[in-house]
């Protein structure tokens, strides 16, 4: 789906295979729960999705579904961000009867992160006072074409603004280039008109393109 990348950016398919660990403080979830992550009934509703912050470990099935297939549920993290204090994970879920837990059906995840080369930004995009990679951005299958991305990423700007308050920020990633339509009808613009290429998590598979974008918000 959308990502900031399902892989890791290498110069050349050899280097990555240790860049995850997996972690033993984190429980990892059980294939079984509430949702059916590989099949969402058609006669669901998307009109009153919920949306709301949720710990690192509810990423991992919907990750692993979507973005690493490849990668076992024990290496789904990056310890690097993902567990970091100030990191934010938000869900998109359908609505459910009370007190039934279910899977999310849309995660995204927000790191502070300096962006690579800020000098290269824009003027008016040069001094701001927090920079925030967005991370993991992936929906269920089953849910793609329903406006859930676009609602998803809605709510995590809204959600930035409230956490940093009075601050301007600076929301940054690595959009597929296949995707730059998507994320410019949400407001964001190109940072840099250089593409690069991302290869998958253990460097093999062929090379997706990419590039960065992002806006102030």
């Amino acid at each position: 789906m959308f990502d900031d990348g399902k892989s890791s950016t290498m110069p050349s398919p050899s280097s990555t295979q240790g860049n995850h660990q997996p972690n033993s403080s984190i429980n990892t979830p059980s294939s079984s729960g509430a949702t059916n992550l590989t099949s969402v009934s058609s006669g669901s509703s998307f009109s009153n999705l919920v949306f709301r912050r949720i710990p690192a470990e509810r990423t991992i099935p919907l990750r692993h579904l979507v973005l690493w297939p490849s990668i076992s549920i024990e290496f789904q993290l990056v310890p690097s961000y993902d567990l970091s204090q100030d990191t934010i994970h938000t869900g998109a879920f359908l609505p459910s009867t009370p007190h039934i837990e279910q899977d999310p059906i849309g995660i995204l995840t927000l790191a502070i992160q300096p962006y690579s080369n800020p000098s290269s930004l824009p003027v008016s995009l040069q001094d701001q006072d927090v920079h925030v990679q967005l991370h993991k951005f992936a929906v269920n299958p089953s849910c793609q074409g329903k406006s859930i991305g676009r609602q998803l990423l809605a709510y995590a700007i809204r959600l930035l603004r409230e956490v940093y308050c009075g601050k301007r920020v600076l929301l940054h990633f690595d959009a597929r280039a296949n995707q730059q339509r998507f994320y410019q009808n949400c407001g964001m613009i190109i940072l840099d008109d250089n593409t690069f290429v991302k290869y998958g998590p253990n460097g093999e598979g062929k090379g997706v393109e990419y590039v960065k974008m992002g806006n102030v918000i």
